[in-house]
């Protein structure tokens, strides 16, 4: 394991770029919560965001001319666009919750995210670049036994797209804990796929594997399961991640 960044700063949600050449990420390092890039030895590091608000979470479009972002700039957290210079930032979202995470589809055709009011009820949406058709993906759970119904509120997070674009992997509680699910790209066909207690998760880049943060903060650990697999191989200490 080698660290890329040393400046005794937060440097946070690192993303590779689709030629894996650089990495753009969120740091600290300049008293300001900003989006930094630098290459992928950690050297040439260069600012692309300098307020207002906080700016974090970048994601590649997939052909690496354009980045999305999160930003509190207009008093709530929404998502937006710029070029990969840190140029013509525009607004993606005008939404009354709070818009987290972007992630960008392998088409480059939509947006995936999280939306919510900080009340543990989020859920997971699509949105087109230009800010367009934006679609809910999850719901909560409706609970039926002896005649009564339920509606059961669920937090579906940190979503991401498979490779091929045909599937998304998030978290979401609605088994009772925090666990990894997928679903189509449409939001159809929700299955489980872990029985650990895990809060994010990404594919690999042949989608046959997924790295997971497992565990319940500071008590984390990272591991690499197959996709078919429940059970994951450790990458790091285990320490009390169950």
């Amino acid at each position: 394991m080698q660290p890329l960044t040393n400046d005794g700063k937060s440097n946070v949600w690192a993303a590779w770029s689709p030629n894996g050449e650089q990495l753009a990420f969120t740091s600290g390092r300049d008293g300001a919560t900003d989006i930094y890039v630098m290459d992928a030895q950690g050297r040439e590091v260069h600012r692309l965001t300098q307020g207002p608000g906080r700016n974090q979470a970048p994601s590649w479009s997939p052909d690496a001319s354009r980045l999305a972002f999160m930003s509190d700039r207009t008093g709530r957290w929404q998502l937006f666009l710029m070029r990969a210079d840190g140029s013509e930032p525009r607004q993606v979202t005008v939404d009354t919750t709070m818009a987290h995470n972007p992630v960008w589809s392998p088409q480059g055709t939509k947006i995936l995210f999280y939306a919510g009011s900080g009340t543990g009820n989020d859920q997971v949406f699509t949105i087109e670049p230009n800010g367009k058709h934006l679609t809910r993906l999850t719901k909560d759970v409706e609970f039926h036994q002896n005649n009564v119904s339920k509606t059961i509120k669920t937090n579906n997070i940190y979503p991401s797209w498979a490779p091929d674009g045909k599937d998304i992997l998030f978290c979401s509680n609605r088994g009772g804990s925090n666990a990894l699910y997928t679903m189509k790209a449409d939001g159809s066909e929700v299955k489980r796929l872990s029985s650990n207690l895990i809060f994010f998760g990404r594919w690999s880049p042949d989608g046959k594997k997924i790295a997971a943060i497992f565990g319940r903060y500071p008590h984390t650990a990272i591991g690499i399961m197959q996709k078919d697999s429940k059970e994951p191989v450790w990458i790091t200490p285990r320490l009390n991640a169950p």
